[in-house]
């Protein structure tokens, strides 16, 4: 074959190869030819040799028409021609991007001239690079605002040290503002210069991350121990800059310097630290480890020498060996680099990187050589970086998905006219919208709430990014009912906008009145009760004070005479009924606005009356008052009369504090009831020092009950022949305070406060204890009578509490006579007959005490089970220079005799007045003619002994 025949054969060789070659590029690409044309002087195409199959199918070429027209679409005239006119030498090459509208997508355009007859044209599909692009765009600034609660420093850096980016958490360590830190150049804010060179030489030698320790300078001159981790930043082939993060290891550096300065060996270990070298034989077993190895591993080398190398690495340590050696690391002179994890002395788990020779053929070694360093640092920086990257992205999901689920409602607003632009569907929901599309951007933020000057502070805040609580304001919902809400704010001026989150707490705000009207006000009445009463009271003293002197007000405590009676009549339900109706009707005579109506407790009510002018004027209050319960009281188809006591205090004579007042107007009460039903009292400070010693004797008299401080004396009773026929037993107090105190001072505040019951009990017990006593020694005193009060002759075991002590005792009831008070048996006439005649079947005699003195008729006599009248002392002793007491005791005692009744005349004190009762046919005497009352031991020796 000839030379010419050989080459056109190797042309169309090349040219098949170069077609096959095309055609499966992977990349839409065509082959063109271009020829010169004397339109308007430009270089054109005149027509194309050759497009890939990938050209084809991108654009659904059928035929060569539609492959010039796609071809015309996408190199313009002129276009050639400007490639060829800025070329410097073939190939020229022109890339850029273009949208193809048909496919509406965007690609890099190549266009490669080969020379000046021939090109190419390469299109790569750029849409999702392009899209990617504006979904960072979209989502940089919410990465920096997570970058931005990162707890460590992060930063972007130029080459020369300006500072292009640093996150929130730089202001608040270094203590600068943004504008300030934009004037530093950051290599200043490392304290060592040297410092600044090595992180240099590190990142130009063509490390990828550096790591490593400084202190950074704060605005305060202190300075702030970190790890520092940058990486470069490249522009065209150079380092244009540094990215980084800054950890502040202030709590490690100050634990590490401790740990240095107690164990001084641990610090220069640390400071001469270098990579480790160690040796181990053909079975893994160490036969040296440099000195260095102290700092990564915590063992000493001797610690290390002669065992194998597994025994401080991971649980797959050995496999993982003795793959090694018979593997990858069985030829002589075999390298092999790697990480594994060592089991630190301390516990920990360190990642070493090693680099590891096979020498067992060398003689000076014989062994394998082993060179690691910690990277464990390295690793774990790494690994932070990529899992805050990944914690960033899941960040944003995560803040995507809370927001729109969010249990609170959720808003942003433009700040300038307060549209709101964004809301979750919590918002919607409060708002009362079936669809974001009503209200998003259509309804400014102003149009839900009744009072626009209640958000001012929500939304006008000087602050470059500043939040607003609010505790509970009113907001309107879209059908312009109100609801309670608690709403937080961030203002970001920056951003001219307003972030919201809303809270429903209307039910918070319903309970929140339900506690208040629990706590303050009473649930049967609705009156305020007496703690709200007294906030009243010391807000109308401070409009005294400001008023000045002159200014008066009273304040009334009003009580309900016998309530407790009423109770016990009606029953509970009906005196609830009462009291509300009551509570109404003072309400209703409460004419001025600054008055108050309280329900203190109970029965009992108090008034406020403010601005009453002068004392004298409370009288006329009291008066109008009393109206209320001129008629009776219809309840319940029950008409029932009241009556009520009052007591008043005034401002400023009766006290100057609430607490002073309501006590005093208290006390004022407590003397108006002693007075009687229907009663007013003003406050006395003399009967109030009275009830104040009463209330002390009342105290006093507990303690007695407790430490039994009362004995017993009795007074003999004689008949006519002067013989002793019985005895009274009469209670006496030795208080250690007080001394002896007389009965007349401390029984009526005994029956008052109702210790008159253990003390009644307290009698009895040591009265039949003493009469057993009397009996067991053969003395006999007769019977011995024994008072009971009528508060205890009320109390419903009475009989049986009697009962109790002479079964203790063991004596006859027959020696017992019970003294009762002739008011004791009229309190409940019917009630007392039926446990008189109770006590006279159980043995005992019955006897009224102080008979003429209450408002029994004589001929109610018949009708009670009793055995003795006393006559009462007031009539002996003016018996016999006053006719109307000597005819009635003359009567009294004709009526008894006809009735089968003994007299008993107490109070005898002269000859003349023993001597006229006897003429009258008196059954026995009593009194200090006789003998005043004496001890136990007085009458053994006495009247006893006879």
């Amino acid at each position: 074959m000839n030379q010419g025949n050989r080459n056109v054969i190797d042309e169309t060789a090349s040219e098949n190869i170069f077609q096959l070659f095309f055609e499966h590029l992977p990349f839409p690409a065509t082959f063109f030819f271009i020829k010169e044309t004397t339109c308007s002087d430009i270089l054109c195409m005149s027509c194309l040799q050759y497009a890939n199959r990938s050209f084809r199918d991108t654009y659904g070429i059928i035929n060569n028409d539609d492959h010039e027209n796609i071809f015309s679409s996408m190199i313009k005239p002129g276009l050639i021609s400007e490639i060829m006119n800025n070329k410097t030498g073939y190939p020229a090459i022109k890339s850029d991007s273009i949208m193809i509208t048909c496919r509406q997508r965007f690609y890099y355009r190549h266009i490669v001239l080969l020379d000046d007859k021939t090109g190419i044209l390469i299109l790569s599909d750029a849409s999702d690079s392009m899209n990617m692009e504006l979904n960072y765009l979209e989502s940089r600034e919410k990465y920096f605002t997570m970058i931005n609660s990162l707890p460590e420093i992060v930063f972007e850096i130029d080459s020369r040290g300006k500072i292009l980016f640093v996150n929130r958490k730089a202001i608040e360590i270094l203590g600068y503002t943004y504008d300030e830190l934009n004037t530093i150049n950051a290599f200043e804010l490392i304290d060592s210069d040297k410092s600044i060179t090595a992180i240099t030489e590190k990142l130009l030698s063509g490390q990828c991350r550096v790591k490593h320790s400084h202190s950074l300078k704060c605005k305060n001159d202190t300075l702030i121990p970190i790890n520092l981790f940058l990486s470069p930043m490249e522009t065209e082939g150079r380092i244009s800059g540094y990215r980084g993060i800054a950890v502040d290891i202030s709590p490690l550096v100050e634990a590490r310097n401790l740990l240095l300065s107690s164990e001084g060996k641990f610090r220069k270990m640390i400071e001469y630290s270098f990579d480790a070298i160690a040796i181990i034989d053909s079975r893994g077993v160490l036969t040296y480890i440099s000195p260095a190895a102290r700092s990564i591993t915590g063992y000493d080398p001797d610690e290390l020498l002669g065992r194998p190398v597994w025994d401080f690495l991971a649980a797959d340590g050995k496999q993982k060996v003795l793959y090694l050696l018979e593997g990858p690391l069985g030829k002589s002179r075999s390298t092999l680099k790697g990480k594994m994890q060592f089991n630190n002395k301390n516990g920990s788990i360190k990642t070493l990187a090693y680099n590891i020779t096979n020498l067992l053929d060398d003689d000076s070694i014989k062994g394998m050589v082993i060179n690691c360093h910690d990277i464990t640092q390295e690793i774990e920086a790494c690994a932070l970086i990529e899992h805050q990257n990944i914690e960033l992205l899941h960040r944003e999901s995560q803040y995507r998905y809370l927001y729109e689920n969010a249990l609170v409602g959720m808003f942003t607003a433009r700040l300038d006219d307060f549209l709101i632009i964004n809301a979750n569907e919590m918002c919607q929901h409060l708002l009362g919208f079936s669809s974001k599309k009503e209200f998003v951007g259509k309804r400014r933020l102003t149009d839900f709430f009744p009072d626009n000057k209640k958000i001012d502070p929500l939304v006008n805040n000087s602050g470059q990014n500043s939040y607003y609580h609010n505790d509970a304001i009113q907001m309107r919902k879209n059908d312009g009912s109100l609801f309670w809400i608690e709403i937080t704010t961030r203002i970001a001026h920056f951003e001219n906008t307003v972030d919201g989150i809303i809270i429903d707490v209307s039910k918070r705000k319903k309970a929140e009145h339900d506690v208040y009207k629990l706590t303050y006000y009473d649930q049967l009445t609705r009156l305020p009760n007496r703690e709200l009463f007294r906030q009243h009271v010391i807000k109308e003293i401070a409009r005294a004070k400001i008023k000045g002197e002159g200014y008066v007000f009273a304040v009334m405590f009003l009580g309900i005479d016998r309530f407790k009676h009423i109770n016990s009549i009606y029953g509970p339900r009906i005196g609830d009924q009462l009291l509300k109706e009551i509570a109404m009707k003072l309400e209703a005579s409460i004419y001025k606005k600054d008055d108050k109506l309280s329900r203190f407790e109970g029965d009992k009510f108090l008034i406020l009356f403010s601005d009453i002018k002068d004392r004298e004027n409370a009288g006329a209050l009291v008066k109008n008052m009393g109206k209320i319960f001129t008629e009776p009281f219809f309840i319940d188809n029950l008409y029932i009369d009241v009556t009520a006591s009052v007591g008043l205090s005034t401002y400023p004579s009766d006290g100057d504090d609430s607490d002073t007042l309501i006590k005093n107007c208290e006390t004022a009460l407590y003397i108006a009831k002693e007075q009687g039903k229907g009663m007013c009292h003003f406050f006395d400070s003399r009967l109030n020092d009275e009830m104040l010693n009463n209330f002390e004797i009342e105290k006093d008299l507990r303690k007695a009950v407790q430490k039994n401080q009362f004995f017993i004396h009795y007074q003999p009773q004689m008949n006519r022949n002067g013989i002793l026929t019985g005895l009274e037993a009469l209670i006496r107090w030795q208080c250690p305070k007080r001394g002896l105190v007389p009965p007349l001072h401390f029984i009526p505040i005994a029956e008052r406060s109702g210790i008159i019951v253990d003390i009644g009990n307290a009698v009895l017990a040591q009265t039949c204890g003493q009469l057993k006593k009397w009996k067991k020694s053969g003395l006999n005193p007769g019977k011995i009578a024994i008072n009971l009060s009528p508060y205890q002759f009320s109390q419903k075991n009475l009989t049986e509490k009697v009962m109790e002590e002479i079964v203790r005792a063991n004596i006859d009831p027959a020696y017992i006579e019970l003294e009762i008070t002739e008011s004791g048996i009229m309190e409940n006439e019917d009630d007392s007959i039926q446990k008189i005649m109770k006590l006279k079947e159980m043995g005992f005699s019955i006897a009224v005490d102080d008979f003429g003195t209450g408002y029994s008729s004589l001929n109610k006599l018949q009708n009670y089970p009793i055995d003795t009248l006393k006559l009462d002392k007031s009539f002996i002793q003016n018996i016999l220079s006053d006719k109307k007491s000597s005819a009635i005791s003359k009567h009294i005692i004709q009526l008894s005799h006809d009735l089968g009744f003994e007299v008993v005349a107490e109070g005898v004190e002269t000859k003349e007045q023993l001597e006229f009762l006897i003429q009258h046919n008196c059954d026995k005497f009593q009194g200090y003619y006789f003998s005043k009352p004496q001890s136990p031991e007085f009458l053994e020796e006495t009247f006893l002994a006879r």
